[in-house]
């Protein structure tokens, strides 16, 4: 058997354990609530009753990892990505933390994938003022809006009417979700984009202040490849480490990304399940 036989069979060995389990997790949930069903779930949970059909009845592709998270979360009640990591079956357990690498992962700050927040927070606007309020300093509704504007103000309005943002007598602003995760990761791609375009300040950066952006590139071998990912999500567990531990005034954003500079897709190599 060559390597890429081997490799296809252990993707279709993973996608088979993932659905039989999530298909048991989606039974003890109907056995434990006999009058709904799936129909019920889809409305419940807000995931297409095509999608849970098709992982119910364990055919078609892997389910987004935005879905599995939501139907868990929806499921178990529980949002936190290391704690479902610890509840669930193996194949669930590994497919989380293949797909959420450093939320998977106990650290200082234990940062909820709340789904419902996908919704939300899909208009970028929204975003940034839902993700700057959650800093640890003080921001106040004039501080939103001084900063966007009267867009600013709808938007963070209507947060607060969604009781995702909620603002003290001193008008000082808080998040009900302190610390969060966007788990769509095509959204999060898009606000990435949109933070670097809008935010990034070159000016910052020639003066020697609190800016910096790099782009290197070069073939590698799968393990190169390998080694890179793990140093970007040793580093980013390192500077989340220094953002809760000097706390101050300058919102500071850090973002990052690996990939390839083609359009093909690269299968995980020697996964095991």
């Amino acid at each position: 058997m060559d390597a890429a036989t081997a490799t296809s069979n252990a993707s279709d060995t993973r996608r088979d354990a993932l659905l039989r389990e999530l298909r048991d997790q989606i039974d003890v949930y109907l056995a434990g609530n006999p009058i709904r069903n799936l129909m019920m779930l889809s409305r419940d949970s807000g995931i297409a009753e095509t999608t849970l059909r098709r992982i119910f009845n364990r055919q078609g592709a892997v389910p987004n990892p935005d879905t599995v998270v939501r139907l868990l979360a929806f499921l178990t009640q529980e949002t936190s990505i290391p704690a479902l990591t610890d509840r669930v079956p193996d194949a669930i357990g590994g497919f989380l933390a293949r797909s959420f690498p450093f939320l998977a992962q106990p650290h200082a700050r234990q940062a909820s994938a709340a789904p419902v927040l996908n919704e939300a927070l899909r208009d970028f606007v929204s975003y940034v003022i839902f993700k700057r309020v959650s800093h640890a300093d003080r921001v106040t509704h004039a501080d939103v809006v001084a900063w966007l504007g009267e867009m600013g103000r709808v938007k963070l309005e209507a947060l607060k009417s969604a009781e995702l943002i909620g603002e003290k007598s001193d008008g000082t602003l808080h998040c009900h979700t302190k610390h969060f995760s966007i788990t769509d990761p095509e959204l999060l791609k898009s606000h990435v984009s949109q933070l670097i375009s809008q935010f990034h300040k070159p000016a910052n950066a020639r003066r020697g202040g609190p800016s910096m952006l790099r782009s290197v590139s070069e073939s590698v071998s799968a393990e190169g490849a390998r080694k890179v990912k793990a140093i970007l999500d040793e580093a980013a567990k390192r500077i989340l480490e220094t953002l809760d531990s000097h706390p101050g005034s300058i919102p500071l954003m850090f973002v990052g990304v690996v990939d390839t500079l083609d359009f093909k897709e690269y299968p995980a190599e020697g996964a095991k399940v």
